[in-house]
């Protein structure tokens, strides 16, 4: 039952340039002024932690940027307790957009917060899609035992929210030997150009084929989000579905601190743990969509 939601009266908390506040189960919300500024590469922020202590099932905490004082320079940036999740996926989020109005609600069963977003960004709730492979893409390009890999293909996405990107892939492919096959998806921040390959026209992804590899150039460094690790046996044609939710870094261009979002990127690179193991038979399929 939910604990915050009995009171009669509603409890704001007031949190003027801060770094860093903390909500409690008494609270209905906080209201967030003067939200401190950084620079380009090194923002500073609010830090808002929920309530740590046994919330009630169905607690509803709202966060509010009173002022239009939040920005890429300048987030919100909230913190679920130890033990509990975001979404299901991550203990802390980032807000970048001006008067945004953010509602967490617990779920004590699943240990889980549920977050909804109003004011600036209410246009764009639900998912929005980031990129979907028409049909089945064949790459072919891929060199056996070369590190890091075969960059199989990369998304090129723009956060409209939190950056929160689910995607799904299935690769079919066969092994001329039994091998330990590895892909990996990382993101990168500042995605300036894609080139190679061949792309969807209407997705936004690109791969790799067998006459052109995939390259791209970012002002970040890729960061490995997740790695799936599939055995796959000798020459029998195997299918692999590798899904998850990774995070993009939320960035504006320049050192503006407002206007678009800066592009960013979903890389899959795959690569085998033998150097003579040779794969043919490829097929792909990518779909990425925004959770906001």
């Amino acid at each position: 039952m939910p604990k915050n939601n009995q009171q009669l009266i509603a409890s704001y908390q007031e949190a003027v340039g801060v770094d860093v506040a903390a909500l409690s189960t008494q609270d209905t919300g906080i209201r967030l002024r003067q939200i401190p500024g950084g620079t380009q590469g090194s923002p500073v922020g609010t830090q808002v932690f929920l309530p740590p202590d046994d919330p009630g099932d169905g607690d509803t905490y709202e966060i509010i940027d009173a002022d239009g004082s939040c920005n890429g320079l300048a987030p919100m940036i909230v913190t679920a307790p130890t033990g509990t999740l975001i979404a299901n996926v991550v203990n802390t989020i980032e807000l970048v957009f001006p008067e945004i109005n953010a509602r967490f609600t617990y779920e004590a069963e699943f240990k889980n917060w549920t977050f909804d977003l109003s004011g600036i960004v209410s246009i764009a709730s639900g998912v929005v899609e980031a990129g979907t492979v028409s049909g089945q893409a064949f790459p072919g390009n891929y060199t056996p035992g070369q590190s890091p890999g075969t960059l199989l293909w990369v998304a090129s996405v723009t956060p409209s929210v939190a950056g929160q990107f689910k995607f799904e892939m299935t690769l079919t492919v066969e092994a001329s030997v039994a091998d330990s096959l590895s892909i990996q998806v990382a993101t990168v921040g500042g995605l300036e150009s894609v080139s190679g390959g061949q792309s969807d026209p209407e997705g936004g992804i690109t791969w790799e084929t067998s006459t052109s590899p995939v390259t791209f150039t970012a002002t970040a460094t890729p960061t490995t989000a997740i790695t799936n690790v599939q055995q796959v046996p000798a020459g029998e044609q195997v299918t692999i579905t590798v899904t998850g939710v990774v995070t993009v870094p939320l960035a504006y261009p320049g050192t503006a601190t407002s206007g678009e979002l800066a592009r960013c990127g979903i890389l899959c690179t795959l690569f085998t743990a033998a150097a003579g193991t040779a794969l043919s038979d490829l097929a792909l399929e990518v779909t990425i969509s925004e959770s906001v």
